[in-house]
């Protein structure tokens, strides 16, 4: 079957009428309100688990001006080696919030969105793909990717990934490979090896050149240098580049035998200069070593790295990606190019493998695909445009939905780019208020999803009392960057429990699992959990005699130890009064970032609301008082039950599933 290969459209052919002047201003606001809506889509404005200690980490590197090489906000890893892989994501990240507050990170997050669904859309307009399949394939990608879009430095790699494509599309895309060109010329060299008597076939073809725009691949170090000091999903970048690069140069070779290997030559020199530039980090090959030893061990208890079922709601987005390529790729009148359809082939196997790959066939899908669905569907948006092509009435009513259109888009935006929310029902605002109420500080064992979070009111509350008040988090999602895996096992002992079926990686170093180990591994001071977690919950119990509830609500539990704020004689004594244990709802939103600061106070059981400087003082007097009066203490009480020791009640009140990372 002959191929018609497809050009783009001049703006007088008479067949693409909605390229002529007549239709520009439509199609441009039309195009403006498409990227306005995607971007729009990928807006989310809820704070991510790990942005506290991203803009923590940035702003100590900015302040400090030297870069911490071991691991810091820890009390079980001090001085292991802290590999951080995203040190200018951190650092824009930090100046950004110095500079703007949060609206410099909605901001940031908003024109990084704009920048990624705007080279896809103008790799389809270069390629003179049909307005409408162009606005469908940025949406299609907006949709696939915002669930990822988040306040993390993951979103600069895949903003780079998107500029990775945009730069290969506009290098190659006119000059593809066609796979059925190599099939057949596989064929043919297949039969001359196995038939030697068989009559040549003569085949006339020009001498194999690379594109004009080849050379400036060689500015490719200059991206990875980059890209591996934003986020290390360069390895996934450059392997793709890698694989698009060989691809093509299989293809050259196959069709055109040795008179391409100059072409092919240079090609690998960019792949291997590419390479260079991601050495230039502060750690050099140490980066390389730590992410080769970190990816070939799986992390089956992080989210972001489980599989997709084919068949669940969450793949929804991929069934459709994939339903919609294939019958693309099907129905093509272009030419398939070899480097397209063998990374394409890759990236969906890693996508279904992890799920947070899946924007990287998202954007795939968005550069590569739209172009041959438009040379399918073409003749349908000719005749619906040539319909209408003069009809100024038509134009009018367009312009004006599209301005209305476009309005909306704005007004939905706006409460998007000025409230950066923290949710109280996902993390542990009024437990963070009282133990800055309370002047509680000290080793903190802290539930994985909220360790950031608790890492940012540490560091506002050890600079407001000049570093006095100074507390660190037992692990963090920092993961595998600065803990051992053996102190990573630790508290995902004490986080799933013994008897749980979600899969777990442990180091072969860490014996057999016990959850109550993390209650003295390091001597933590204080346990501030989800009452979600039913095993940690358990297992608190099971060691009532060294612990004391000092604060609950519906959603957080803060434990502390007995021998420490539970002894009148003791100078960090916290007296019964001064505790909080209800079950409170948590609910609304507060403005990021919710850290407590010296000026907020908290209502308490027993006393009037007070400043965290009073709150400490009163707390110094009832030490004074019951120790000279021998008081003994008294025990709070939880939902009428005596709080001696650890809350079976609560256990029972609080059957839900576990909040595991």
């Amino acid at each position: 079957m002959t191929r018609i290969e497809a050009g783009p459209a001049c703006a007088g052919d008479p067949q693409t009428p909605l390229r002529d002047p007549f239709w520009a201003p439509v199609r441009w606001m039309f195009y403006v309100a498409v990227v306005l809506t995607a971007a729009a889509a990928m807006a989310m404005n809820h704070a991510d688990p790990d942005l506290w200690g991203h803009v923590q980490f940035g702003r100590e590197l900015l302040h400090n001006r030297t870069l911490p090489r071991t691991a810091t906000w820890t009390f079980t890893a001090v001085g292991h080696p802290w590999i951080n892989h995203e040190l200018l994501s951190e650092l824009a990240m930090a100046w950004s919030v110095e500079q703007f507050g949060s609206a410099g990170l909605l901001w940031g997050k908003f024109a990084l969105s704009l920048v990624l669904i705007g080279l896809i859309m103008t790799a389809a307009i270069r390629r003179g793909v049909h307005p409408v399949l162009t606005a469908m394939a940025a949406l299609l990608v907006a949709v696939n990717v915002e669930a990822h879009w988040h306040f993390r430095p993951q979103i600069a790699g895949y903003t780079l990934f998107a500029v990775l494509i945009a730069w290969l599309d506009a290098v190659f895309g006119k000059s593809p490979i066609d796979v059925t060109e190599v099939w057949r010329s596989l064929q043919a060299r297949w039969t001359r090896s196995t038939e030697p008597d068989a009559p040549a076939v003569l085949s006339i073809r020009p001498s194999p050149t690379l594109p004009a725009g080849v050379w400036t691949l060689w500015l490719m170090p200059l991206l990875f240098c980059l890209w591996a000091n934003c986020h290390g999903s360069f390895v996934a970048g450059l392997a793709v580049l890698v694989a698009y690069l060989s691809l093509r140069s299989f293809g050259l070779l196959v069709i055109h035998g040795r008179r391409c290997l100059p072409a092919v030559v240079q090609l690998a020199s960019v792949a291997v200069v590419a390479v260079g530039g991601t050495l230039v980090n502060p750690y050099g090959v140490d980066l390389h070593g730590w992410l080769f030893s970190a990816l070939h061990v799986p992390r089956p208890e992080i989210q972001d790295w489980e599989s997709v079922s084919l068949f669940s709601d969450e793949a929804a987005g991929l069934r459709l990606l994939m339903l919609i390529g294939a019958v693309g790729l099907w129905q093509t009148r272009r030419k398939r190019d070899l480097a397209e359809l063998g990374v394409l082939a890759v990236v969906l196997w890693q996508a279904i493998s992890h799920i947070r790959h899946l924007p990287f066939l998202a954007m795939l899908f968005g550069f590569w695909l739209p172009v041959h669905l438009d040379s399918w569907l073409k003749p349908v948006g000719q005749a619906l445009a040539t319909r209408y092509r003069h009809w100024p009435r038509v134009r009018t009513i367009a312009v004006t939905g599209l301005a209305a259109w476009m309005a909306l888009v704005v007004v939905a935006l706006q409460p998007q780019l000025t409230r950066l929310k923290v949710d109280r029902s996902r993390f542990p605002v009024a437990a963070m208020e009282y133990m800055r109420e309370a002047g509680l500080y000290g080793n903190v064992l802290v539930t994985f999803n909220w360790a950031q979070y608790a890492i940012g009111c540490f560091a506002r509350q050890a600079e407001e009392t000049g570093g006095q008040q100074v507390s660190r988090v037992a692990v963090d999602g920092r993961f595998r960057t600065c803990y051992p895996q053996e102190v990573i096992d630790i508290y995902f002992d004490f986080l799933f429990g013994p008897d749980s079926e979600h899969p777990r990686y442990r180091s072969p170093l860490s014996g057999l699992v016990d959850p109550a180990r993390a209650l003295s591994w390091s001597e933590p001071d204080l346990l501030i959990v989800s009452r979600r977690q039913r095993p940690s919950l358990r297992t608190i119990a099971a060691h009532a005699n060294h612990w004391v509830l000092v604060y609950q609500d519906d959603m957080s539990q803060i434990w502390a130890r007995r021998d420490r704020y539970d002894r009148p004689d003791s100078p960090y004594y916290l007296p019964p009064a001064s505790r909080r244990v209800h079950d409170a709802v948590q609910d609304g939103w507060v403005a990021w970032p919710a850290t407590p600061s010296t000026g907020q106070c908290v209502e308490m059981p027993g006393r009037s609301r007070s400043t965290a400087a009073e709150a400490v003082a009163t707390n110094r007097r009832k030490l004074r008082q019951n120790v000279s009066r021998g008081l003994q203490r008294q025990s709070p009480t939880l939902n009428g039950a005596s709080c001696g020791h650890p809350v079976a009640s609560t256990l029972a009140a609080t059957a839900v599933q576990d909040d595991a990372g």
